[in-house]
């Protein structure tokens, strides 16, 4: 199958590589495990293949295909195809629960057909509008998925088969699943006829109240005394180049958007959300609580209060972009802007290394993470800092790895102009002269920045020799070999 439907024309002998890292804790006695990722060039989306064949008898028992963040993976499995394709499942289970990211809350989907021996599993959000309700359409894609095919399940969720608790078990664990008919207000049966509709059908669920594990409530919410802020779209400007698009000769990083850190207070920080985010006066800043699900960073806040936003789009056109801003409470001094994004092909495009180098110059620290690579993916993070400016960046991706013909390694390439699919910027007082403090700053707002090495050990170049390769007009890479692999 892989040589004949996905080209590998037998270049590639699975039995004879490593056991990739994704699917590496489901080992079940008795079973060997073949599989292969496709990633793109950051590792963020991907698509796994995994085979699980007995010893014995080399027979397949059990196939699961998983894939994340890729709209032409997410757009071709959604809830409305498979019931289509496959009719109504034995069992139809849902999560809706409060606790996501960005202002969202977790919408997970499993359809199990029991007869069939085919499971999905279905993982995203969904984002309520100013009256706590949001459209869940039966052709909308989640962000994550995974189809897996074992035998048949004789007996539901009941008896299975070793193989089979290993692989869709947590499916039956999971402490916050319920029937659709609990949380979508619809059986399985019934949503199943939606799905056969000629036009797509869209649910309307109140999340107001939503309790981990409980259904939508069934009262309406009432209307807040006071008028809900519905903030106009990112402007086109910020959209395209949120960070260094606020910059000018007069006002180069650290100073952004004319805001100023240890100087900027009260008035100039709402104009900036006025001015250059389209809020006009409409949303009070230091008159809301803080935005929420934003991790606060460790060290001391004493004092200072958290004021900001967060964009959050779902969908194909998804977007998440979080800006916030540390203020002393009682004379509202801007101390620190901090930048948080993930998951978006444009915001990670204006934010990369050869960028910062050029826009920056040279780091008074590069430090750096890269592999080893598991499932032919390689982790890739990258933290520049700059102490005479206080300002800190941090991306966290991963690059794919490639074995060369008849070789006992694995090759990642690695660009100046590579994407990164998530990242940090945390602008901040310079430091004094005894930089420690501030170093104890970066170490607590990058994660794993003990377990970052120098740019020479991990790439072999200095962060000057790294500054003077981003100068150039052209993007430079480079290949690290990863032996044993």
């Amino acid at each position: 199958m892989f040589d004949d439907v996905l080209g590998f024309n037998g270049a590639l002998d699975l039995s004879r590589e490593p056991l990739p890292h994704f699917q590496a804790t489901i080992v079940t006695e008795g079973f060997d495990v073949v599989e292969y990722v496709w990633s793109d060039s950051a590792g963020f989306s991907f698509l796994i293949l995994a085979f699980w064949v007995e010893d014995s008898t080399h027979i397949l028992r059990g196939m699961n295909f998983s894939w994340a963040a890729s709209n032409q993976f997410n757009l071709h499995t959604t809830l409305r195809p498979i019931l289509r394709d496959l009719g109504a499942p034995s069992q139809l289970l849902t999560e809706l629960s409060p606790t996501g990211m960005w202002g969202s809350q977790i919408f997970n989907m499993a359809a199990i057909y029991e007869e069939e021996g085919i499971s999905f599993f279905l993982y995203g959000g969904l984002w309520p509008d100013e009256t706590q309700h949001a459209d869940y359409c039966l052709d909308d894609p989640l962000n994550v998925g995974g189809v897996t095919i074992t035998d048949p399940l004789e007996n539901g969720f009941h008896d299975l088969s070793p193989l089979q608790e290993d692989l869709i078990g947590f499916i039956r664990d999971m402490p916050h699943f319920s029937s659709s008919e609990d949380v979508l207000g619809l059986t399985a049966g019934e949503v199943t006829a939606l799905a056969m509709q000629e036009r797509e059908d869209c649910i309307r669920i109140d999340l107001g109240g939503v309790e981990p594990g409980g259904g939508p409530q069934s009262t309406t919410v009432e209307p807040s005394a006071a008028p809900v802020f519905s903030p106009p779209p990112l402007p086109s400007s910020v959209e395209s180049d949120f960070l260094f698009g606020g910059n000018s000769p007069e006002c180069p990083l650290p100073c952004w958007n004319g805001l100023i850190v240890g100087e900027s207070g009260r008035e100039e920080i709402q104009a900036v959300f006025d001015d250059v985010f389209g809020f006009n006066g409409a949303y009070d800043l230091f008159a809301e609580p803080p935005p929420p699900y934003y991790s606060s960073p460790t060290y001391d806040l004493d004092g200072l209060r958290v004021v900001g936003y967060e964009w959050a789009r779902g969908g194909v056109d998804s977007l998440r972009l979080a800006i916030h801003l540390w203020v002393e409470e009682d004379t509202s001094t801007l101390r620190e802007i901090a930048f948080q994004w993930g998951g978006d092909v444009r915001l990670g495009s204006q934010v990369t290394l050869r960028r910062i180098l050029r826009e920056m110059g040279t780091p008074s620290h590069l430090v750096m993470l890269l592999g080893p690579p598991q499932a032919y993916y390689a982790a890739y993070e990258v933290a520049a800092i700059y102490e005479e400016e206080g300002v800190v960046f941090w991306l966290s991706g991963g690059m794919p790895a490639v074995r060369p013909d008849d070789e006992d390694a694995l090759n990642v390439e690695v660009c100046l102009e590579e994407r990164f699919d998530s990242g940090r910027v945390h602008i901040v007082e310079p430091p004094p002269e005894d930089s420690s403090n501030f170093r104890r700053f970066w170490l607590s707002n990058i994660p794993r920045a003990r377990y970052l090495d120098p740019s020479e050990d991990v790439l072999g170049l200095t962060a000057e020799e790294l500054t003077a390769l981003a100068m150039q007009d052209e993007d430079v890479c480079m290949t690290i070999e990863f032996e044993g692999y």
